[in-house]
């Protein structure tokens, strides 16, 4: 028997796994999740691929299927003795059925929970309160205000309906800071920002200067796209609705 058939019994045992964790790791946090690498992924599926076959093991299992032991030992082992692997392979063949209905419903199950659990953690607000469960796009919680639910931090994100972004950049001409609301960010395949994209744009030369203070030059378009290796720094400020009215029509209509 060829390594080929241990690894891919193993692969199909971890298949709930990864659905648990596929479903976990979705949406603003898919990132998290693509860019593991394949064996990787399979080791930190192993732990929520153990818990669904044991629970379906208990529950359902136990009561209407029997579990020939020898026949799993054989797939996963690589055990080459013709009489061995004959047996293994014919009660596949013949049990082919209940086991993709088995395997189809583990994952269905994993992916239900994980998709359930990401939304308890989310809904309660666990992953901003306690570190460990937090997820790896820090950008996220950034750039929509979650991170006030850090511990030691000031403001509540109810408060947020917008975000204002103020990015230091370098360009050939010197540093330019550009303003204006956020739209968007898209990160990278490793996770880190790769680009950010503004609305409502203006930006201001560092090096110009007058009796008035630095210039704003209005930028038209719908949106502006800012590379993050281009970006110095930036400097976010986070408005609500009552806000608009006062400091960002401000900072919007008269670029001050």
């Amino acid at each position: 028997m060829s390594l080929a058939v241990p690894t891919l019994t193993l692969i199909f045992l971890l298949a709930p796994g990864v659905s648990y964790r596929y479903a976990y790791y979705s949406g603003a946090f898919s990132q998290q999740y693509f860019k593991t690498s394949f064996s990787d992924l399979l080791i930190a599926a192993i732990l929520p691929a153990v818990i669904i076959h044991a629970i379906l093991f208990y529950c359902v299992v136990q009561h209407y299927y029997e579990i020939d032991s020898k026949t799993i030992g054989v797939l996963l082992s690589g055990i080459t003795e013709p009489a061995n692997v004959k047996a293994a392979f014919s009660n596949l063949y013949y049990n082919a059925k209940e086991i993709y209905i088995y395997l189809a419903g583990a994952s269905i199950l994993a992916a239900a929970a994980g998709a359930a659990i990401r939304s308890l953690v989310r809904g309660l607000r666990i992953d901003r309160i306690w570190e460990p469960l937090r997820f790896q796009n820090r950008w996220h919680y950034l750039f929509t205000g979650e991170i006030l639910d850090f511990p030691g931090q000031l403001g509540s994100p109810e408060e947020v309906d917008f975000v204002y972004v103020d990015a230091l950049v370098d360009c050939d001409e010197g540093s330019v800071l550009y303003s204006g609301i956020l739209a968007d960010h898209i990160l990278s395949k490793d996770g880190g920002l790769d680009r950010i994209y503004l609305s409502y744009t203006k930006r201001r030369y560092l090096k110009e200067n007058d009796k008035e203070g630095m210039k704003y030059y209005s930028m038209p378009g719908n949106l502006f796209v800012i590379p993050y290796s281009k970006i110095l720094n930036l400097h976010i400020t986070y408005y609500s609705f009552e806000d608009a009215n006062s400091e960002l029509v401000s900072k919007v209509d008269k670029g001050s």
